[in-house]
């Protein structure tokens, strides 16, 4: 009768993927040009963003604001 019940189920042992200097390489590449193409975008759009969200009478008052905001982390949507 033993021979006929189901055996408990046995997991195997967790086994991580080896480290990959290759894939590393790759994952800090994309990661880097994603903050460089964020980066880029916010400084080419921080005039009209600085229009946008600072109205200003001072031609140079608007853009003043916007760029602390792009260092500060993030547009100011975030």
């Amino acid at each position: 009768m033993l021979s006929e019940q189901a055996k408990p189920f046995q997991a195997k042992p967790f086994q991580a993927r080896p480290f990959s200097v290759k894939r590393a390489a790759l994952a800090a590449t994309v990661g880097n040009m994603l903050e460089f193409y964020d980066f880029i975008t916010y400084s080419f759009f921080a005039i009209q963003i600085g229009h946008t969200f600072f109205p200003s009478g001072r031609s140079g008052g608007s853009c003043s604001a916007s760029i602390p905001t792009g260092s500060a982390g993030g547009p100011p949507c975030c």
